[in-house]
């Protein structure tokens, strides 16, 4: 019911699963179920935009207020709950290897919760007021929405971790760069991080190459120890993963801005500060 809802509202199935933090074929495959129990089409599709059948458009008046009422039931409900689970959403401009270190302290300490790594983008932004529950954090400046509370946690700068006999030179040598690249974990949202890295590292590294990898990090920097590859990471990150045969260049032009996001109520704050605290003790 919430899938068709909010594609009503969109009037886009890019969008919508963005808010529903799912893909599209998934969400696609939920569309096209619910048609086949109704026996009709629900929306036609028109240049990037769905316009909505009148089979839709009656569909949504008989079930939004049905929807809105449970919704707001079971708000009412999770919040009189002594333990209140929040949204976690991580920007991909958060590393996964530090994404994933987050997740495990935080469930380690008992904190109830689901999680989400995906490109936040400002449609994602403007619904974070309807979001309940919701606590978005980023390494990337994200759309400034009036009602949304924004906190910056701390700041970092940005490091490469590199083969110890690599010199500026090398890094400015476009050959050098194809054969020793910049080692990316896989991603559905592989082309977003790599645009974000390549902007911010246009003046530092001009010829950056990557390379896709399902590989964690210590196998990461194995392969930069023995020249083969470039890691990038927080200085902060970086120097706790700064082994023998590679050396750490931090760029103090490139600031990383460690920032949550979030429109929580003021009986969900205790979680919310139980969750920073955590955080910011990794930090």
């Amino acid at each position: 019911m919430r899938y068709f809802i909010v594609t009503m509202e969109e009037k886009s199935i890019t969008r919508a699963a963005e808010i529903l933090c799912i893909t599209r074929s998934p969400l696609g495959k939920v569309i096209c179920d619910l048609e086949e129990r109704l026996d009709g089409k629900l929306f036609i599709r028109k240049y990037n935009t769905l316009e909505a059948t009148p089979l839709a458009v009656s569909l949504y008046k008989k079930i939004k207020p049905i929807h809105d009422t449970l919704a707001a039931i079971e708000d009412d409900l999770s919040h009189k709950s002594k333990n209140i689970k929040v949204n976690l959403i991580f920007d991909v401009s958060m590393p996964y290897n530090i994404y994933k270190y987050y997740i495990s302290i935080l469930e380690s300490e008992g904190m109830q919760f689901t999680h989400h790594r995906i490109f936040v983008t400002p449609e994602i932004m403007a619904h974070l007021k309807q979001a309940p529950s919701t606590i978005i954090f980023s390494f990337r400046g994200l759309s400034d929405i009036e009602g949304n509370h924004k906190v910056v946690l701390s700041t970092d700068y940005l490091s490469i971790l590199v083969p110890e006999k690599v010199n500026h030179e090398h890094l400015c040598d476009p050959d050098y760069m194809h054969l020793v690249p910049v080692l990316i974990k896989s991603s559905p949202y592989i082309e977003q991080i790599k645009n974000c890295l390549s902007f911010s590292l246009k003046n530092h590294l001009p010829f950056l190459h990557f390379q896709e990898v399902d590989s964690d990090l210590f196998a990461m920097l194995y392969t930069v120890a023995h020249g083969s590859a470039i890691v990038v990471l927080p200085e902060s990150m970086a120097d706790i993963y700064q082994i023998k045969g590679v050396k750490k260049i931090t760029f103090r032009d490139i600031i990383i801005n460690k920032t949550v996001y979030h429109n929580l109520q003021k009986k969900e704050l205790p979680i919310f500060n139980k969750i920073i605290e955590i955080i910011e003790d990794l930090a």
